[in-house]
């Protein structure tokens, strides 16, 4: 595994000198609420460096605060005042349009003028606290300052909200926020190392790959198969060939992560799926692994156990 960290990094460090369905993990794969998902163009063009730069800012180290694309998110909730509306508590299992409003903290100001960072302006990872309910939902902008977005929760308790938006001219910003459904308590997640194969809608999963140690700079790797044989068929999904989430068990570690390649031409991609994922503090993670295939979301969930480096 040595000899894989280090041609990774030296990867990843070459290539830095030329990012929704919803689902639980509980076994089975329960659909809460569904984007449908869309064909994507293809890029036009592909970066010089093979990385995925032009939908990933992050992949440069940002302007006002520091971080990477595939590296745990620093919560920036001191930047921000973020309001969320209705004030009434949502019930599961019933639709409810969440209203969100964001202003600056030092000046008061709305936030405005975001990027289209993979075909979106914003990004809403919202998971149960026990890690079982998962969804990946955009918020539409509203106004200045304001986005809403229309979801259903399949069951009562808490659960914590991620929203990543980058405002140009800087870096990637992630904010956390609790929110409350029903009147449920959710007990802590309660993770074991699970990292088997998963077979959905008849594509078997593989995780051959995955970052073992935390503070370095390596990837997670997902094959995916029919017939046991790679397929070369995975859709273009929000302007990359997948998207990946990594929670920790105490939810204080995030990451969103990409494939490392984008395609030139046309929007198909080829298994293995190699993403950047670099953790910065050992624990013990959730990771949803999602892939469009034929219009179909696939998506892989396993629990991985990342150790010190030392």
């Amino acid at each position: 595994m040595y000899i894989r960290y280090t041609a990774l990094s030296l990867l990843f460090a070459f290539m830095s000198l030329s990012t929704g369905a919803a689902y639980s993990a509980d076994n089975t794969i329960k659909v809460s609420k569904v984007d449908s998902p869309k064909k994507t163009a293809a890029p036009k063009e592909m970066d010089m460096s093979g990385m995925d730069m032009k939908n990933c800012p992050m992949m440069r180290k940002n302007v006002k605060h520091q971080g990477y694309i595939g590296s745990t998110a620093i919560i920036s909730n001191e930047e921000f005042i973020w309001k969320v509306s209705p004030s009434t508590v949502p019930q599961p299992n019933k639709p409810v349009t969440l209203k969100f409003d964001f202003t600056w903290k030092k000046t008061g100001k709305p936030l405005t003028n975001l990027d289209i960072v993979h075909e979106k302006p914003c990004h809403l990872i919202v998971v149960s606290n026990d890690l079982k309910e998962f969804q990946h939902i955009h918020p539409d902008i509203k106004g200045p300052g304001k986005m809403a977005v229309t979801t259903t929760f399949p069951k009562a308790g808490q659960y914590k909200m991620y929203m990543q938006f980058t405002p140009k001219d800087d870096g990637e910003y992630t904010l956390a926020k609790d929110l409350q459904v029903g009147n449920a308590k959710t007990a802590k997640a309660v993770l074991k190392e699970d990292r088997s194969d998963k077979v959905v809608d008849g594509y078997t999963l593989k995780l051959p790959f995955f970052p073992e140690k935390a503070e370095l700079e390596t990837g997670l790797e997902v094959n995916i198969q029919k017939n046991g044989k790679d397929i070369d068929y995975v859709d273009s999904f929000l302007g990359a060939g997948g998207h990946g989430v990594m929670i920790s068990d105490d939810l204080t570690q995030f990451l969103h992560i990409h494939p490392v390649l984008t395609m030139a031409e046309g929007v198909k991609y080829k298994s293995p799926i190699l993403f950047k994922a670099s953790v910065l503090k050992p624990g013990k993670y959730r990771a949803w692994m999602q892939f469009q295939i034929k219009d179909k979301m696939v998506i892989g969930i396993w629990d991985l156990v990342v150790q010190p480096n030392s």
